[in-house]
């Protein structure tokens, strides 16, 4: 995985929207935290908690409730908002964004 610097400022993909670490570090640290924002970021759509859980490598280290504790955490934090919702056999499934305030303007 390459990064791409953009005036300390960092990008997994080189050419999407580039994070502003400054503002998230703070934020961001439990590992899974850090593990959600970075494959939020990596995907560049919402997503839900269980689509996340299914994302890690090891998912029987990241269970369903401890990835949707952590992105409650982050919503709590203004890092995420949840965005939308949907019926799931009988349950809400809720889809969560980047907030705007944590993706920094390209070239800024």
């Amino acid at each position: 995985m390459l990064l791409a610097d953009a005036g300390g400022r960092l990008s997994v993909n080189g050419g999407g929207p580039v994070l502003d670490w400054a503002a998230l570090v703070p934020l961001t640290v439990h590992p899974i935290q850090v593990a959600i924002i970075e494959a939020m970021e990596w995907v560049e759509d919402p997503i839900s908690a269980t689509e996340l859980r299914d994302m890690f490598e090891e998912p029987k280290g990241h269970y369903l409730s401890l990835v949707s504790y952590h992105m409650g955490k982050l919503v709590e934090l203004g890092a995420v908002e949840a965005i939308s919702h949907r019926a799931v056999r009988g349950a809400r499934e809720t889809f969560y964004f980047l907030a705007s305030g944590m993706i920094a303007e390209a070239g800024a």
